[in-house]
């Protein structure tokens, strides 16, 4: 189960980043399972984020439980951003944008917080 605690969930609020797409924050160099996705950030708008591919994991938001297919992270505001779907729904062959529908972390308060969770989510790569 992912245990990251969702501050809230946001629909059609994360659109395709238009600025470059070639830098890699070295804060994710020392971790070789997130790579850069389409995305950016909902909370800056200038940064792009970075995925994990998770699909099937289970996850909490409000109670009810989901299936998590990638996670993502803004490394400047140190937030991680889920894309869900209901349990059964999710496969490899299942395609859940972020942009529709995405469950969001707080930041984490500081660089070793945030280097903690990079660290917990590694578990959960799926692909």
């Amino acid at each position: 189960m992912i245990e990251l605690k969702w501050a809230k969930a946001i629909e059609n609020g994360v659109s395709n980043f238009r600025g470059d797409l070639m830098g890699f924050p070295e804060s994710l160099s020392y971790n070789n399972s997130y790579y850069i996705s389409s995305y950016g950030c909902p909370s800056c708008a200038s940064q792009p984020l970075y995925k994990l591919r998770v699909r099937g994991a289970v996850t909490t938001f409000q109670g009810n439980l989901l299936q998590a297919f990638n996670l993502f992270t803004c490394s400047k505001c140190k937030i991680f951003l889920c894309s869900v779907g209901q349990p059964g729904e999710v496969n490899n062959f299942t395609s859940i944008p972020l942009s529709s529908y995405a469950l969001i972390t707080s930041p984490a308060s500081t660089e070793s917080g945030y280097m903690k969770f990079l660290t917990y989510t590694n578990q959960f790569k799926n692909g």
